[in-house]
């Protein structure tokens, strides 16, 4: 178990790499948000970014995360 919980977080870490230099070559992105309720009736909020990668336009989930009220001052 232990070694695959280390190889996850090894993938993790490269992929998170390789996400970091591709967005620091953009010259345009866009940052979507969302809001979403799960099972526990837990307010979660869903953020993600839209970018070009190689002539495709790529969405991908940056995070989740719980927030304490979904109104705008819950988000910051």
């Amino acid at each position: 178990e232990f070694k695959c919980k280390e190889l996850t977080q090894l993938i993790d870490t490269v992929v998170e790499t390789d996400f970091l230099s591709s967005v620091k070559k953009l010259d345009y992105m866009s940052l979507l948000c969302d809001g979403s309720t799960d099972a526990t009736i837990v307010e979660k909020e869903l953020f993600y970014i839209a970018l070009v990668v190689d002539a495709l336009i790529t969405t991908r989930l940056l995070a989740i995360r719980d927030v304490k009220c979904a109104d705008a001052a819950g988000l910051t």
